[in-house]
């Protein structure tokens, strides 16, 4: 029986796109590549350089980014998250969707002349990862720190470990 972790959610980054440059490839390159299997099983390798989504073994992470057509806008860019992961448990949880959230929140808190890429601000962030069988596991921002709520009987206001 295969373990299944069902993963959806939003972010939202803000940038002043009337003073520098960003796109909508800058936001595709923090998010990451997703990776799928080919009808034989093999995962498509990963001839670029870069990071990725997690990857279950039907499948990764995926995400549509939305560009908010007023350049004058601080609300940039919307990404909807969403993904069905097989063989993908607490331990995975722990170890991908986790470090991949903490990385993209790490890029955006550093400072722009210290990271080497686009000013991109990330303003709201929250996914929710269910094990099946298991824990749920919701992340958010919260003062620009990303915070990591784990439920053990289907509520969120116990414990709050923070990344």
């Amino acid at each position: 029986m295969s373990q299944w972790t069902h993963v959806s959610g939003m972010l939202r980054f803000d940038a002043l796109r009337t003073l520098t440059i960003v796109s909508q490839q800058d936001v595709y390159d923090l998010m990451g590549k997703s990776y799928y299997y080919d009808m034989d099983g093999n995962k498509f390798s990963n001839t670029s350089r870069g990071p990725i989504t997690p990857m279950g073994s039907g499948g990764p992470v995926q995400y549509h980014i939305e560009e908010n057509p007023t350049h004058n806008s601080m609300a940039s860019y919307d990404v909807a998250v969403w993904g069905d992961l097989r063989d993908f448990g607490e331990d995975e949880v722990l170890s991908g969707v986790a470090n991949w959230l903490a990385r993209i929140t790490s890029y955006c808190k550093s400072a722009p002349e210290t990271r080497g890429g686009p000013l991109l601000m990330l303003r709201a962030l929250i996914v929710q990862a269910e094990v099946e069988f298991g824990n749920t596991h919701l992340f958010l921002l919260s003062n620009e720190e990303l915070q990591h709520t784990i439920s053990k009987d289907g509520r969120f206001w116990g414990e709050v470990v923070s990344q």
